[in-house]
């Protein structure tokens, strides 16, 4: 369901006023703008709202749930790809993957990656196809409208057990170089139980049966 704030509001008037005016050179931005968590419980564009949009989510470790980011442009025509992007306890950017990082894109059983996002969480512009992905974190490369132009596009992910009690930050790119601008940034601090060290609490050995 669409939900229009203020912020929403006063960003897009007040690009629309600058792009009107031709003797302001503004330069072109692209902005991430809108994100909205969901379950991964249904197709693309049909899954449960997690939480409400631009509101931070927390899910359990080893469970898949997606991510929906909206791009908007003013004044940038060129044709671009998104990529997502995430940062582990304020760390180093990181481009995303199916391995080796403990958030990755996981395969849903909902959607096949690449897939075309229809408008879910926007407010009045000219809207773009986006992608849902699974498997990779690069989107095909689209063209926004130049005057409040948007697009949408999903990622299904999974945080794995050492994620517990550690933040994460998302973000896209154009394929690496960053957006113009930033008014929203998703976070998560998955949950989960981290099991002790039985090994090293019963000194290395086996523990037998009725122990416990």
């Amino acid at each position: 369901m669409t939900h229009i704030t203020p912020r929403h509001i006063l960003f897009s008037l007040f690009f629309l006023i600058v792009f009107s005016l031709p003797a302001l050179a503004a330069p072109p931005l692209i902005a991430q703008f809108v994100f909205q968590f969901y379950q991964d419980d249904a197709g693309l564009n049909a899954a449960t709202q997690a939480v409400a949009e631009d509101t931070n989510y927390n899910p359990a470790v080893n469970t898949s749930f997606r991510l929906r980011i909206q791009t908007r442009s003013y004044g940038a025509t060129s044709s671009f790809v998104r990529r997502l992007e995430f940062s582990e306890d304020s760390g180093v950017w990181t481009q995303i993957t199916t391995n080796s990082n403990n958030v990755r894109l996981q395969a849903s059983s909902n959607f096949s990656d690449g897939e075309s996002t229809t408008s879910r969480i926007s407010f009045p512009g000219t809207w773009s196809a986006g992608n849902g992905k699974s498997t990779s974190s690069d989107t095909a490369s689209a063209t926004l409208a130049a005057l409040d132009g948007y697009i949408e596009d999903e990622y299904c992910l999974m945080f794995q057990t050492a994620a517990a009690g550690h933040t994460y930050q998302f973000r896209l790119t154009k394929a690496g170089a960053l957006y113009t601008s930033y008014t929203v940034t998703p976070s998560s601090t998955p949950t989960g139980v981290v099991l002790p060290d039985l090994k090293a609490r019963f000194g290395g050995g086996r523990i037998g049966a009725g122990r416990f």
